[in-house]
C-alpha cells in the first residue's frame, strides 16, 4: 500500500491560499513544496501539533520522490526522537507522522505570519530573518 502525507482538514484553506494560481503573490506550485516549507519552519521554531480530523486530500509519498524530501524527514525525525534508530526501514511511519505533525504547526505560523500574502521580496526577508533567529 502507498503511503500518503497527510494534513489536518482545517489547514486545507491555508495550504490552498499558498498555491492560489489567481494570486499575485504565488510562490510554490505544488502542495509538497508549502508542506516542506511549513514543516522546515516549524522545526526550526521547535513547534509541532497532531493532526487533527485529516483531510481526505492527502499527498501520495512518492510524489516527493526526487527532492530533498527524504533527507528532510530523516534529519526532523532524528533529531526528534534523539535515537538513530528511527532512520530503520520499521519506522518509516513514524517519521512521516513526525513531518505531518512539523507541517501542520507550520502551516499555522505561516498562516499567522501572513507568509501567504508576501510577495517573493518579503518571503526572501522573511527566510532570511527565520535563519538569523529574528523569527
Amino acid at each position: 500500500m502507498t503511503k500518503r502525507i497527510n494534513h489536518s482538514e482545517s489547514k486545507k484553506l491555508i495550504l490552498k491560499s499558498f498555491k492560489d494560481s489567481r494570486s499575485e503573490h504565488k510562490v510554490f506550485h505544488e502542495y509538497w513544496e508549502v508542506q516542506i516549507f511549513a514543516a522546515s519552519v516549524a522545526f526550526q521554531r521547535n513547534v509541532s501539533s497532531k493532526l487533527t480530523a485529516v483531510s481526505g486530500s492527502s499527498i501520495d509519498f512518492i510524489t516527493f520522490g526526487g527532492t530533498m524530501w527524504p533527507g528532510c524527514l530523516n534529519a526532523m525525525a532524528l533529531v526528534k526522537e534523539e535515537k538513530p534508530d528511527v532512520l530503520n526501514s520499521d519506522f518509516e511511519d513514524s517519521r512521516i507522522r513526525i513531518f505531518e505533525e512539523y507541517a501542520d504547526a507550520g502551516l499555522d505560523i505561516l498562516n499567522d505570519d501572513a507568509v501567504h500574502e508576501m510577495s517573493v521580496i518579503q518571503l526572501a526577508d522573511y527566510i532570511l530573518e527565520m535563519t538569523e533567529g529574528d523569527l
